[in-house]
């Protein structure tokens, strides 16, 4: 335990306790210097007289006196705050001025005739103009900025989201997808792809060489190829099969909560114009993590290749999941229509009619659809005699008349666009496939347990040969290579170089060379020929294991 004496503290002019290594020990103080005792001190006791405000020190022998303790130094202060008597004077010297004070109830100026000079008036001004939580308080209302919280709101609700088309102009004059920005990215990409490999064989002293940015499969030997899908609307090869061509329509509904467009995953690559609260939605999905949701008078206009739903007399199907959580209040709802044919369900049934030919078509009874659940619904022509399957039961009940679908505008998910009559959804829909020229289901079946998916397959591609002037002994390989999955270099991708026409190939070890975006990236190897069997008809062939999903838009072969 610590032993602690008292001290006198000049600052608060106190008594404290303060530990016993003190020199000083106070004693209580006296009338004047002829009341200082003689007797019973101790060395360094401490003694103040009352008269003159002195402080005496016994030194075994008598006292001295220190003087006045208000005239003690700064520096022999025990305990004292860091700082400075300078310090301590400045401070003082700018102290606020009771005369510069606020007087209630008047404009007397702050920081008066400064130029952040401000009155009372200021401040209460905006006081009163601060924005009061769930109102539009204070927000320039009625100005020539005028802004309310609704606007606000609604700016924030249309930032982009990442991964998704939303906001991006979505229906205006400027519409704009993320889709196209990508195909932009890769022009973008191909371009600098083609200036490096001329800066490339400049710099390595290479012979000759090609690039070959796939506008078509001219340098490609498709017939020694396997498994390999060139995608035209890409520019690119990918181990992907692409959608077959029947499908004109195929929507998973894909993307973020909120978003305001979506992507047709079939060759016909349609595109989307949502009006009127249409959006995809994350509440409930059949397959995936959101699908489409149609409320009250929304709809989804599909825009593109019209001549896809003008089906004639010939085969079709129409399929998709429906979940309803209620009727619109014209009696039915609306789920697909063109000028042509509508699909809608209303009280007295499912059903497909041809606009255009006295309302030929097929119904179903009402209640093959129940709210709340998830139903698949197929519309099937086959030979002319249409068909209506739910759950992938066949519920049709009547047929009416011969359906020709002949003509046709853009399609419409929901309601028509400005017309109360055609009912809207009032619900979810996923998974919508559009088939021309087939009838994917004739008898009783099983509805589809995931997303009709195209097929990744492990593909080998080969190049055409191309002439060398004489025997090469080294080839460079680029590729502008695009990872769906995570692709694993020299294991999931393989590069190889033939120099007498693909009867000998070395492989090369690939590596990166440069990041563009998307996971869109430049590999290169360089492969030693040397010891292949002399010849001047040069190749290279790509191999792809273990099923990678990948995309290759652009290759170089230079030689040397």
């Amino acid at each position: 335990m610590g032993i602690y004496k008292q001290k006198y503290n000049a600052v608060s002019g106190q008594l404290n306790l303060v530990p016993s290594s003190t020199i000083v020990t106070f004693k209580a103080a006296v009338a004047n210097e002829a009341a200082l005792p003689l007797i019973g001190n101790i060395l360094y006791d401490g003694r103040i007289t009352n008269d003159n405000g002195h402080l005496w020190i016994w030194d075994d022998v008598s006292w001295l006196d220190q003087g006045d303790i208000i005239d003690l130094k700064w520096a022999a202060i025990e305990d004292k705050p860091i700082s400075s008597v300078a310090n301590i004077d400045d401070a003082v010297s700018k102290k606020h001025s009771n005369s510069l004070d606020h007087a209630q109830g008047t404009d007397q100026k702050l920081d008066d005739g400064g130029v952040n000079e401000v009155t009372v008036a200021d401040v209460k001004d905006a006081v009163d103009k601060k924005h009061t939580q769930g109102t539009d308080q204070g927000l320039d209302t009625g100005g020539a900025n005028a802004v309310v919280v609704a606007d606000i709101k609604d700016a924030v609700t249309k930032k982009h989201v990442q991964n998704s088309d939303t906001i991006l102009n979505s229906g205006g004059a400027n519409h704009v997808t993320a889709s196209e920005l990508v195909k932009n990215i890769l022009n973008v990409s191909l371009l600098a792809f083609s200036l490096a490999i001329e800066t490339s064989r400049n710099f390595l002293n290479l012979v000759d060489g090609i690039v070959d940015n796939y506008e078509d499969e001219s340098g490609i030997d498709v017939v020694s190829c396997i498994n390999q899908t060139y995608v035209p609307t890409s520019d690119c090869y990918s181990t992907e099969s692409l959608i077959d061509s029947e499908t004109k329509a195929l929507c998973h509904f894909d993307g973020t909560d909120e978003d305001v467009d979506t992507v047709d995953s079939s060759q016909s690559n349609h595109t989307f114009t949502f009006h009127d609260n249409a959006k995809i939605d994350s509440e409930k999905q059949k397959f995936g993590a959101t699908s489409l949701k149609l409320g009250a008078s929304s709809n989804v206009q599909i825009l593109g290749t019209l001549s896809d739903w003008q089906f004639d007399t010939d085969d079709f199907t129409i399929e998709f999941f429906i979940n309803h959580w209620g009727l619109w209040g014209y009696g039915y709802n609306s789920y697909l229509l063109t000028n042509n044919f509508q699909i809608s369900r209303a009280n007295a049934g499912l059903s497909f009619y041809d606009l255009l030919h006295g309302n030929a078509g097929c119904t179903a009874p009402s209640d093959v659809l129940t709210l709340n659940t998830w139903h698949h619904v197929a519309f099937c022509m086959l030979s002319g005699v249409l068909s209506v399957y739910v759950d992938g039961i066949d519920v049709t009940a009547s047929r009416t008349g011969t359906v020709d679908i002949s003509s046709s505008t853009s399609m419409q998910l929901g309601q028509f666009t400005g017309d109360q009559n055609y009912g809207s959804v009032n619900g979810w829909m996923d998974e919508l496939r559009i088939s021309k020229g087939v009838c994917r289901y004739t008898t009783n079946f099983t509805p589809p347990t995931s997303q009709f998916q195209a097929e990744v397959k492990n593909m080998t591609l080969i190049s055409e040969a191309f002439d060398a002037d004489i025997a090469p002994d080294l080839a460079r390989i680029t590729i502008l290579e695009e990872d769906l999955d995570a692709v694993t270099l020299n294991t999931d991708l393989l590069a190889y170089a033939s120099r007498d026409d693909g009867t000998t190939w070395t492989q090369g070890t690939l590596s990166k060379e440069n990041d563009f975006d998307l996971n869109i990236q430049t590999l290169v190897t360089s492969v030693d020929v040397s010891g292949q069997p002399s010849g001047t008809k040069i190749r290279y062939k790509y191999e792809t294991d273990n099923t990678k999903n990948l995309k290759i838009h652009a290759s170089s072969l230079l030689w040397d």
